[in-house]
């Protein structure tokens, strides 16, 4: 069975997203699918294919990267779908590919590819991680453009692959149950973070939290909020944040705040790193920390970055929001926090620096990642799912 996954995302250098794609990706390997990524955005690596973990990730684009003028860039689009669509009919005619997997949200990306599919004979699949409405519908533009996309494009698709159950019901009943979707817990590959950890041993304590920085989605303001809140009981406790955002007015944003509050001193930014290097800082935390608010982003959504947290052992802070409390619960497996609230996560932030059963809780939600998140569980999921449509 040929999967074919199209994206523009960044492989396998990437975020969050880019981890949730090959950690499945790798399981469908192992199952013994053969699996590969077309690639719609100038890569970091030279090659127009490179191979990873029996992955074939094929780079579509050539040339006018570099070009600023609009024309330029619409022609770069233009000639990026057509050279695709040549890629999927040319490995089709090779071999048949069972399952055609758009990771993409924009139409003008979607309607040529599953147009191009369904001449072909191709089954087409749509993984969906939040709300459309999210980022989308803001402007008169963009409320056209979402309309097209839920009244039309979404009613194409073979069926959908969703992270949760308020998405799975939000989508059913916008395609009227008319195509499959089923849940894909958020996942993640445990074997990048079996190192063993190399922990300060000067009584530091680091407080970490890995991902983006921009907009409301994690809270971040709540988080250094919450680390100075408790920061004089715990002089020897540190907070970084590690992010791929190279922005600096949002960096310069964060120190800002860490002034405000009088934690400057304790307070740092890295990153961007490469991917090898993220378990290793994270295994090397002491906590792991993540303040998202209640909001509509966390309802329908569910954070890829907590599998990676949990996969170290180390104990994790996080809030109750969206369906955490289906696998996390407070002092079980996790510290959990109600939301939206600096003075409550600082409360467990605290019982987890002073807490004597934080190695232990660290433990218990490792064992989720070998459960409920295992990579290889999800990707069988996921592999019978397509076979039922092929």
């Amino acid at each position: 069975m040929r999967i074919i996954f199209v994206s523009s995302g960044q492989y396998p250098n990437g975020g969050a997203a880019t981890n949730r794609h090959l950690a499945y990706a790798k399981g469908l390997v192992e199952l013994g699918y053969e699996v590969e990524f077309v690639l719609l955005v100038e890569q970091k690596w030279n090659e127009q294919e490179i191979l990873d973990q029996g992955i074939k990730f094929t780079c579509v684009p050539e040339g006018l990267q570099n070009k600023s003028s609009k024309i330029a860039k619409f022609k770069l689009f233009y000639n990026t779908i057509v050279k695709a669509n040549k890629i999927i009919l040319s490995a089709h005619q090779k071999q048949k590919i069972s399952s055609l997997i758009l990771l993409d949200t924009r139409i003008e990306i979607l309607i040529p590819l599953i147009n191009n599919a369904k001449k072909l004979g191709i089954k087409v699949f749509h993984e969906r991680t939040e709300y459309p409405f999210i980022y989308g519908g803001k402007t008169i533009i963009g409320k056209l453009v979402l309309f097209i996309y839920l009244k039309f494009v979404l009613q194409k698709f073979d069926g959908l692959y969703v992270i949760n159950n308020a998405l799975k019901k939000y989508f059913l009943e916008l395609t009227k149950n008319k195509i499959e979707i089923i849940v894909i817990n958020m996942i993640v590959d445990s074997s990048r973070f079996e190192i063993a950890k190399n922990k300060s041993t000067d009584s530091l304590k680091k407080i970490t939290y890995c991902g983006s920085i921009e907009g409301d989605k994690d809270g971040i303001p709540i988080l250094i909020e919450s680390f100075s809140l408790i920061a004089k009981e715990f002089p020897l406790a540190r907070l970084q944040l590690i992010t791929a955002s190279r922005n600096p007015i949002i960096r310069q944003s964060m120190f800002i705040l860490a002034q405000k509050y009088g934690i400057v001193d304790r307070f740092s930014i890295r990153g961007p790193l490469d991917r090898n290097q993220i378990p290793r800082e994270l295994c090397d935390s002491d906590i792991l920390a993540l303040s998202r608010p209640d909001n509509a982003q966390a309802e329908g959504g569910f954070p890829t970055k907590l599998g990676e947290y949990l996969a170290t052992g180390n104990p994790v802070v996080i809030t109750n929001v969206g369906e955490i409390n289906l696998f996390l619960s407070d002092g079980l497996n996790a510290f959990v926090a109600e939301p939206n609230s600096a003075e409550k996560f600082a409360d467990k932030l605290r019982e987890a620096l002073l807490s004597k059963k934080a190695d232990q809780i660290g433990i218990e939600g490792r064992k989720l990642v070998y459960n409920a998140f295992n990579y290889l569980q999800q990707a069988k999921i996921l592999a019978d799912f397509f076979e039922k449509h092929f």
